[in-house]
């Protein structure tokens, strides 16, 4: 017996070492980026995946702030508050944003889940995933660019209908949210009239919309509506 024993391989990397490495190799073989910061020290780790996802060369480095300037301007804000709220231990660390990035190739559509994890009150570390919607995207719900002149645009026709059900909202809901008569939401929705109401109006509906959880992405042509999970950040992940 004593032989046996003394014949059996000695393993010194602790077994929930051995499978964070599969479960991180795994991630990455299946295109999920993945992120590491180290809330004290500042040091931070991106794989090869989440590299790859925006846009980067694989040896890049992972500098402060990288991550930030590649988020649209329009997701910014709402990122960062996402990151922030993740960072107070009442919230319990979670983060889940989508949003838009710039890489070498046009934006991509990326979701971004993580938690952070405290001693006490104070933050420690943080890790995240990074995976990219866009194909997606454009399989569930993409809307004629014709729909969107430019990006502080309003919503107008099918967009405008689409973002609604997905808040399942009245149009009288959608008014009231947005400070604005019935008729001026149904002349929205009505893309023949919609030319008569004021871009400013256009755009008010548009963001209360945004306010309730709409995101909408201009992705290689088209317009992607889509509701944003509830969140639950320059600091995590960046």
């Amino acid at each position: 017996m004593r032989q046996q024993l003394a014949q059996q391989p000695v393993d010194d990397e602790p077994m929930e070492r051995r499978s964070e490495v599969r479960l991180r190799a795994m991630l990455d073989s299946a295109g999920i980026g993945i992120s590491e910061l180290n809330q004290r020290s500042g040091r931070r780790e991106w794989s090869a995946s989440f590299r790859e996802i925006l846009g980067l060369p694989i040896n890049h480095s992972d500098q402060p702030g990288l991550l930030r300037s590649l988020i649209h301007p329009r997701d910014v804000e709402r990122v960062e508050q996402a990151f922030r709220l993740a960072l107070q231990p009442q919230s319990g660390g979670h983060f889940d944003e989508i949003f838009r990035v710039q890489t070498p190739k046009g934006f991509r559509l990326v979701r971004m889940a993580g938690k952070v994890f405290f001693a006490g009150e104070t933050p420690t570390h943080s890790t995240s995933s990074l995976q990219d919607l866009t194909a997606l995207a454009h399989r569930l719900s993409t809307i004629g660019l014709d729909e969107f002149e430019k990006d502080d645009a309003g919503i107008v026709g099918r967009a405008l209908i689409a973002a609604r059900g997905f808040l399942n909202w009245s149009v009288r809901e959608l008014a009231l949210a947005a400070e604005v008569s019935e008729s001026t939401v149904r002349r929205l929705e009505d893309e023949a009239q919609s030319v008569g109401v004021s871009a400013e109006i256009a755009a008010d509906v548009r963001m209360a919309l945004e306010r309730a959880g709409i995101v909408f992405s201009r992705i290689d042509g088209h317009i992607a509506v889509y509701a944003r999970a509830p969140a639950s950040l320059e600091t995590v992940g960046t």
